[in-house]
């Protein structure tokens, strides 16, 4: 008995040593998550601030197109988002925009200034002049809406 009685001394020993050593490591690992979380939470916040404004600036108002010049200066209707103010006004992709609010689209009109005009807030109109094919030119106006940019 004595002999069973000095092996389950060492067990609980031992036992007693492994419990302690977990709870120190425990206790400090936790002092460590503590600091990283206060150092993470500036981290954190940053982050946050970045997605917002991502978010931001994914979100535009405007009329649901993009649009590009093609080699020979022509500004034209690209992809058209779907349930946009383009859409159910019939634009299609393909179109070429002559005017925008009555100011010619030139040469010298590049992308960035024609989507400048198109933008503004949203409940706002912009009259487009749209040519396509060998149809007639025809005037629209369209309401400008929040959308998500297509990318």
């Amino acid at each position: 008995m004595s002999e069973r009685m000095g092996r389950f001394c060492i067990v609980i020993a031992v036992l007693s040593i492994i419990l302690s050593s977990l709870a120190m490591f425990f206790t400090f690992r936790f002092a460590g998550d503590m600091e990283d979380i206060r150092t993470n939470s500036a981290k954190t916040d940053s982050t946050l601030n970045i997605f917002r404004e991502s978010i931001k600036s994914t979100i535009y108002s405007g009329i649901g197109v993009t649009i590009h010049k093609t080699f020979r200066g022509d500004l034209v209707v690209g992809y058209i988002l779907p349930n946009s103010s383009a859409e159910e006004a019939g634009l299609k992709a393909g179109d070429t925009i002559i005017k925008i609010d009555g100011k010619n689209v030139g040469y010298d009109l590049s992308v960035e200034q024609a989507v400048e005009l198109i933008s503004g807030p949203a409940g706002t109109f912009v009259k487009l002049v749209i040519a396509r094919d060998y149809e007639i030119p025809k005037e629209i106006a369209l309401m400008r809406r929040n959308m998500v940019k297509p990318y």
